[in-house]
């Protein structure tokens, strides 16, 4: 990694969720023990199994991690990652994320490391292990509230609250995070609420006359943050 590479990563990560409190002289240092991969758009990066190997940390572009039924054909997307944001480590606390897949919406780069050098730095360097358990446990909350929202609400609801959670950087792993599903396809929406594309395009229409968002050129903008939050029930 070059050295305009390691400031790049080095303010990347500083802004992100896992690292919040370190200094830019720790990150170097963790950085420095890590490889760095790339991945193009569309690629399966990692299968379940291979959770309990590595860990990999973003840092340009979105990777989705998803369920899919082989006989129907549907699929839920339980979450997705942009600059900042970690996966693989959840294997550390014995969780098994069984018929996860894991594809890039993006061209990546990720660091990657082993899970024992992870041990090491949740040993060694204490506001990595408290930044990182808040990390973990805010994964955690994501999933239940995806749970919730599916058997609690109706289709718009859960649209809205999903529009909010990914677009509120406050909330997100990196100061960037109103990018990470603004410009998906009304599938890929669809994916991350229980729903189905034709559902979900009458919602995206319903919000817009309501003057809530606006859609052009293919990419989402929201028009009035608090309508928005009124119809999510936040």
């Amino acid at each position: 990694m070059t050295p305009f590479d390691l400031q790049d990563a080095v303010r990347i990560l500083a802004e992100s969720r896992l690292f919040e409190g370190l200094q830019a002289t720790s990150l170097q240092s963790m950085i420095g023990s890590l490889k760095v991969e790339r991945w193009p758009r569309g690629k399966i990066v990692i299968r379940s199994r291979e959770l309990t190997k590595r860990f990999h940390v973003l840092l340009k572009g979105r990777v989705k991690f998803a369920r899919h039924n082989p006989t129907t054909g549907r699929a839920l997307t339980l979450a997705v990652l942009g600059p900042g944001g970690a996966f693989g480590m959840d294997s550390l606390r014995g969780m098994q994320l069984g018929g996860v897949s894991t594809e890039t919406l993006d061209d990546v780069i990720a660091l990657s490391g082993s899970n024992d050098l992870w041990s090491g730095w949740a040993r060694s360097v204490p506001k990595f292990r408290e930044a990182a358990r808040r990390y973990t446990d805010h994964q955690v909350l994501r999933l239940v509230e995806l749970t919730g929202d599916i058997a609690l609400h109706d289709t718009v609801t859960r649209l809205a609250r999903m529009i909010v959670r990914y677009s509120d950087a406050s909330g997100q792993d990196s100061g960037a995070a109103s990018c990470l599903i603004l410009d998906l396809s009304h599938e890929e929406l669809a994916h991350m609420i229980g729903s189905v594309r034709v559902v979900v395009s009458r919602s995206l229409a319903a919000l817009k006359r309501e003057g809530v968002i606006d859609v052009r050129a293919k990419e989402l903008r929201i028009l009035d943050h608090a309508k928005l939050l009124n119809i999510a029930k936040f």
